[in-house]
């Protein structure tokens, strides 16, 4: 079964219905995707009006992230390349005599020479192995903060996204997240908490989550601004 859309202008957005819903909203994904957020018998004429009373503040949505991209990531790495990690910068060194594919100490970032042709790969795998067993320590440091648990946290590719909560409680992490500063990253983290009781994006969400962080607005703006800045690998 194919996800309804609508077509407003030159926009095109994916609805997505749902029976708990009472109200109106919408998105713009990291990647520029629109999605339309609608009670399950919202007639299509009505959401279509609403979206029409939308499109400002989508087109500057959209205007916005075009700007934020990221720099194109290079092909393949040489020496000297800037590796971003927890916000701090590491510059790539390609060695010989090395156990591990891939090595972080003192602002270097070192790669094992043999694995260079598949240096983004293990580059990947490191930041999904050793960010991912540093993201799950600070998910427990902030779910013990404000007293939400998760039923599990894993480190994945997830796409265009940060983050997600799934209706099980299980929360998932981009391992490109963990190029970004701390700062930014406890807020991702903090925003999927969330949702474990708030699955929306309503009301009582925003009011629950600056009540637990009351400069997530500042943080989100800076996480936007920053892809264009960390996002290189």
């Amino acid at each position: 079964m194919s996800a309804e859309t609508l077509s407003v202008g030159d926009l095109l957005f994916e609805v997505q219905r749902s029976s708990r819903r009472k109200t109106l909203a919408l998105t713009v994904d990291r990647s520029g995707e629109l999605k339309l957020y609608a009670p399950a018998a919202t007639p299509r004429d009505q959401l279509e009006l609403w979206a029409h009373s939308r499109l400002l503040w989508v087109y500057q949505k959209l205007a916005i992230k075009e700007a934020s991209l990221p720099l194109p990531r290079p092909s393949q790495y040489v020496s000297g390349d800037a590796i971003y990690y927890l916000g701090r910068s590491y510059r790539v060194r390609f060695v010989v005599d090395q156990a591990v594919p891939v090595h972080c100490r003192a602002g270097w970032l070192e790669l094992k020479l043999s694995e260079k042709a598949d240096a983004h790969a293990r580059i990947r795998e490191w930041f999904q192995t050793a960010g991912g067993h540093w993201i799950r320590e600070r998910v427990n440091l902030l779910s013990e903060r404000y007293g939400l648990v998760p039923s599990a946290v894993e480190t994945l590719d997830l796409g265009n996204r940060w983050g997600s909560c799934s209706a099980a409680g299980r929360l998932n992490f981009n391992w490109r997240l963990l190029q970004f500063p701390i700062r930014l990253i406890d807020y991702v983290v903090t925003h999927e908490l969330v949702h474990l009781v708030e699955r929306y994006h309503n009301a009582d969400y925003w009011r629950r989550l600056e009540g637990l962080m009351p400069d997530y607005a500042d943080r989100k703006a800076k996480l936007l601004e920053a892809t264009r800045e960390y996002d290189r690998v």
